[in-house]
């Protein structure tokens, strides 16, 4: 019986490796679902809780970033899209600490009304850097991932909008940061992002509002969605949320100071879910999107 030892443990190193390097060729790629957060993608506990990069890369290490982001064929950055019109949409992964030796990603685009990827547009994606992979994954869904651990913390997708009528579209993104060690133990997952597209050309310099950032502390946030908004000149606000069907289910009135503007909404009675934030004022309005777990 001592001879079978060492090979049982040439098994067991073999089998370890293997499940350490399995999910370096992309998540989509090994198991046909995604860990974007989007409605429909992987949910561990089946506790309503959507899992991202974190579930295997979650040490604070490098504390990456994501910076998603779509431009017009003139470089332009977007807010909103022509149908049929030809874009690149951008992540990036930006470590905040220390230097990783390389960098992976996730992202899913839906259609917001229905929470689904089947509209042409949303299927056409004509081309990609040549660090990202295209996976047919589950719900009949197209994700984007790394092809193989990336040494560019840079990744591009070519994308077509879809038909008029499609409404607004949002992309479900994750990232990581790994030091290419072979284990998971220094590597580094940022939460989901999520982007979104209202239908109607529209350039971000062209934005017709005093609000210069939205930012929104934890997305999904847990029962109160707290929120720090830059605001470019004083004026008074109207702070809204609606459901994906545009029911609108809160609503604040608020008065902006030039500079940072701290926002609490109780959210404890709704369910979890997406939402849409609206914020308001006589300059213009913006939108984001929220997500709430409890």
């Amino acid at each position: 019986m001592k001879k079978i030892y060492p090979i049982l443990i040439f098994v067991a190193g073999i089998l370890t490796l293997s499940s350490l390097y399995s999910f370096s060729i992309g998540y989509a790629k090994s198991k046909k679902i995604g860990i974007t957060q989007a409605p429909g993608d992987w949910d561990a506990d089946n506790d309503g809780v959507k899992e991202t990069c974190k579930k295997c890369h979650n040490t604070t290490n490098y504390k990456p970033e994501l910076d998603v982001f779509v431009t017009d064929a003139n470089n332009h950055d977007i807010l909103g899209y022509a149908p049929g019109a030809s874009y690149k949409i951008h992540v990036k992964v930006n470590a905040t600490t220390n230097s990783p030796s390389g960098y992976g990603f996730q992202l899913v685009g839906l259609i917001d009304a229905t929470a689904s990827a089947e509209s042409p547009g949303m299927q056409n994606y004509p081309g990609f850097s040549a660090n990202v992979q295209e996976v047919d994954g589950i719900l009949g869904r197209k994700y984007f991932e790394h092809k193989g651990v990336s040494t560019s913390n840079e990744f591009t997708i070519d994308w077509i909008a879809p038909n008029n009528g499609t409404g607004s579209v949002s992309f479900y993104v994750v990232g990581n940061a790994v030091n290419k060690d072979g284990s998971q133990g220094a590597d580094s997952g940022t939460d989901g992002k999520i982007f979104t597209l209202s239908e109607g050309l529209l350039l971000a310099n062209q934005v017709p509002i005093s609000i210069a950032n939205v930012r929104i502390m934890g997305n999904p946030s847990v029962d109160n969605i707290q929120l720090v908004i830059d605001a470019k000149k004083a004026a008074d606000a109207t702070i809204s949320l609606f459901d994906l069907s545009g029911q609108q289910l809160i609503s604040s009135k608020a008065q902006f100071v030039a500079g940072a503007n701290p926002v609490q909404l109780d959210a404890s009675h709704l369910k979890q879910g997406a939402y849409v934030l609206s914020i308001k004022t006589k300059y213009g309005q913006i939108t984001k999107k929220v997500l709430l777990m409890h």
